[in-house]
């Protein structure tokens, strides 16, 4: 299920909830991923500095704790990582933008709660050419 040239590819997952990171982490897995899960941004800088491999892909919730958002994040993570994948996911998607994309972001946005093969989809779309 994994997109052909993303095998074994390292995702960053952002998320506050706890049963949504560790449901996203384990599917993650499943689908051949390398998976690290953090709760907040700080943390997910903090990973992206010190991790031994480069991540790939960040699977960023757009609405996180402390002071720093999804789409923040993912400018900081450019800087750290310029060629790092964005995959966002919300369960609030519908209501903060008008289309399924993030202002400011080519990425396509993950609405919460999703299924397993909604975000192999989305994964499979992030390594794409």
């Amino acid at each position: 299920e994994v997109a052909d040239g993303a095998e074994g590819a390292t995702v960053l997952v952002v998320e506050d909830d706890d049963g949504v990171r560790n449901y996203t982490t384990t599917t993650l897995e499943k689908l051949g991923y390398r998976v690290v899960g953090v709760a907040d941004a700080a943390a997910a800088l903090q990973a992206l500095a010190t991790m031994s491999e480069p991540v790939d892909l960040l699977l960023c919730d757009i609405v996180l704790p402390g002071e720093m958002s999804g789409p923040q994040l993912a400018d900081a993570a450019r800087e750290i990582c310029p060629d790092v994948k964005l995959v966002f996911m919300s369960g609030y998607g519908a209501q903060l933008y008008e289309s399924s994309h993030v202002p400011g972001f080519e990425t396509k946005l993950l609405a919460k709660p999703f299924r397993y093969d909604e975000l192999a989809d989305a994964m499979r779309g992030a390594f794409a050419p």
